[in-house]
């Protein structure tokens, strides 16, 4: 049995929608836990009439107490082996608890997401890229192995509950409950992933998010810009008593950079500046106690097409970014390069895709970067045109694809003759089952999730 739990708050207008969806699932054996958090509208006399019609409906109604208690009640009530969460104002798509209950019990996993849609109040709705949606592979850990993906899974995926399916034993067994908190989310995903064992996606949008509904509490109150903090607090503790914040600290570092950015930009000029600089002074003595390194910048010059530059932290300076794509000129920019450059260059960051297919030229590209910066480590992405993109969730082909194909091998030769030519290399590969790009758009043209994928590789590097 799936339990699918749904708190509801001040969401008269958005539940019939919300439970028609969720009733009229094709998979028949759910329970439905209905929690009204103490509404001041209609919605509690909507979900007990939807309570009389559907015998599945288990409907609680108590005092406001926060959607992150509601969640909780909902667990402990829950009767079935996996549960889900649906938000009161949005709704599902009627095979998705079908189709994430097949892939759970198909791979035995603890956890199984896949993508959603933005829903405006026009009705009409507007697809996320794919990539925002939980982990592109099915993954495994055990003790140390597999430590990178685990990783990359901890600083990659959204922090949003919605977007999946759990084992219930999950959050029982490791005692983990969502904080009285606006952004319980932020707090919960991280410690869920490090319990889990397997996690597995579907590349399906199933899930439909209401974005900017008027009542939205959310969107009205600056509480989440300070709870992000006491969320990132939950996390780290949880972390520390499981004896591995030292592993994931690079991550967890960059999860709360990632938040502090995101808040500064969601909240510049809509609070008072006083209001403001006083929440940023807060997320900088959070940072500065707890990831005392955070300020730390390396300098570095980049070379190669714009994926390079979009893969780049903002933590790091970017001392200068040379594009062009004939070989030779970039030999020459490197031959002519300002010495301040090269004396504060920490490290070079560079591929060759785009690049003319010109030998002589690459080989002086080689020899002025080998005499310019000769002991300085390189970090070469090892990128390649991409052969495929989605269109309508169908993977195609670009077109001229053998000439796509010719070009990658060059490349490829390009990388292995780079990678001979001189010590301290770090090479970055491009993760194939991520390499491609919606809506057929450029070859060279990668997409947000393949970009970060590159960035934490990146990461670990410097």
């Amino acid at each position: 049995m799936v339990s699918v739990i749904i708190p509801a708050y001040n969401v008269e207008d958005y539940i019939d929608r919300c439970l028609n969806s969720v009733v009229n699932q094709s998979y028949n054996d759910i329970e439905i836990i209905l929690i009204d958090d103490g509404s001041c509208d209609k919605t509690g006399e909507k979900c007990l009439e939807w309570a009389k019609k559907d015998k599945r409906i288990i409907f609680i109604r108590r005092k406001n107490m926060g959607q992150g208690n509601s969640r909780n009640l909902g667990i402990y009530n829950a009767s079935g082996e996996y549960i889900m969460f649906v938000d009161g104002d949005d709704f599902i798509h009627k095979e998705m608890v079908r189709k994430l209950y097949n892939e759970i019990i198909k791979n035995d996993c603890d956890i199984v997401g896949g993508g959603n849609y933005m829903v405006y109040e026009d009705n009409s709705t507007k697809e996320i890229i794919k990539e925002i949606a939980l982990s592109n592979y099915n993954f495994t850990f055990d003790g140390i192995s597999n430590l990178f993906e685990k990783k990359e899974l901890i600083l990659n995926t959204p922090e949003v509950l919605w977007l999946n399916m759990y084992k219930k034993s999950l959050f029982l067994e490791n005692n983990i409950k969502m904080p009285e908190i606006t952004c319980e989310d932020t707090a919960v995903i991280p410690m869920l992933l490090l319990k889990a064992k397997k996690v597995c996606r579907i590349d399906e949008n199933l899930y439909y998010y209401v974005v900017n509904r008027q009542s939205s509490t959310m969107n009205n109150n600056i509480a989440p810009m300070a709870d992000s903090i006491k969320a990132y607090k939950f996390v780290i503790d949880f972390y520390k008593e499981n004896k591995c914040f030292k592993i994931f600290y690079k991550q967890l570092r960059e999860l709360f950079i990632n938040r502090m950015e995101y808040m500064k930009n969601k909240y510049n000029g809509k609070i008072s500046k006083n209001e403001y600089l006083e929440n940023i002074k807060k997320y900088e003595d959070f940072l500065n106690e707890n990831f005392s390194d955070w300020k730390e910048e390396k300098k570095l010059l980049l070379i190669g097409s714009p994926n390079v530059l979009n893969c780049i932290s903002t933590k790091n300076k970017v001392l200068s970014f040379f594009e062009d794509y004939e070989i030779g000129k970039r030999a020459d920019y490197i031959k002519n390069i300002d010495k301040k450059i090269v004396s504060n260059t920490d490290y070079i960051v560079l591929d060759f895709l785009g690049i003319n297919n010109n030998k002589t030229d690459f080989n002086e590209f080689i020899k002025q970067i080998n005499i310019k910066f000769k002991n300085l480590p390189v970090i070469l992405l090892k990128n390649y045109y991409m052969e495929n993109y989605i269109e309508e969730n169908h993977i195609k082909k670009f077109d001229k694809i053998e000439e796509i194909k010719e070009k990658n091998k060059q490349l490829y030769n390009y990388y292995k003759i780079f990678e001979k030519s001189r010590r301290h290399v770090f090479s970055i590969e491009c993760e194939k089952k991520l390499m491609f790009c919606e809506n057929a758009g450029s070859p060279m043209e990668y997409s947000d999730y393949l970009l970060r994928n590159i960035n934490f590789k990146i990461t670990d590097v410097l």
